[in-house]
């Protein structure tokens, strides 16, 4: 649906929400016969970024899928995948997305399989609220160079930093920044 995001099977021609017109896509509703796409949540240069269901361990992931656009560009295929080792060679990190899986879908689009996050991006806060508090940006600060010391331990530059890609999500204790998109990471 283009108003909600929401996703649907082949063959429903409009949101059961709003009563729009659906917009079709090439991608198949469930990834795999595994992964059931339920709602877009972000699209940007690499990629769109769903809400998913892993029907096999049954939880709420997030699924990031690239298209035909983007995989015929030089070397984003590579990127992708580079990306998703990047994240999993990471995994343990408590400040950064974790990734359950990636791989190709047909020869067109490839996905990357991660932690459903529930929050909003620093971006997004800093809109709605102005500013920050000192001390809550004291410990969004140490959230986001806890896992850049643990990337640049591996000999990883994330080359992209900025607010849209710093995330908080409530632990329940307090805010935890959690970093997202190494898809343009390098390699010291």
């Amino acid at each position: 649906c283009p108003e909600c995001g929401a996703c649907f099977d082949a063959g429903t021609r409009t949101c059961s929400a709003h009563s729009r017109p659906l917009v079709a896509t090439a991608l198949p509703r469930t990834l795999l016969a595994r992964y059931r796409l339920d709602r877009r949540l972000a699209a940007g240069g690499m990629g769109t970024v769903y809400k998913a269901f892993d029907l096999a361990l049954d939880h709420d992931v997030a699924a990031k899928v690239i298209g035909d656009a983007v995989i015929a560009k030089d070397g984003a295929l590579e990127r992708f995948f580079g990306e998703a080792k990047i994240l999993a060679s990471l995994r343990d990190h408590p400040n950064v997305v974790t990734v359950y899986d990636f791989g190709r879908i047909g020869d067109h689009q490839a996905y990357l399989i991660m932690e459903l996050l529930v929050g909003r991006t620093l971006r997004q806060l800093l809109e709605s609220d102005g500013r920050i508090r000192p001390p809550e940006a004291l410990e969004m600060l140490e959230d986001v160079a806890s896992a850049m010391t643990a990337a640049h331990r591996r000999r990883l530059l994330h080359r992209d930093l900025k607010p849209e890609n710093i995330f908080l999500v409530d632990s329940g204790r307090g805010m935890v920044a959690k970093v997202l998109d190494f898809g343009i990471a390098k390699p010291l």
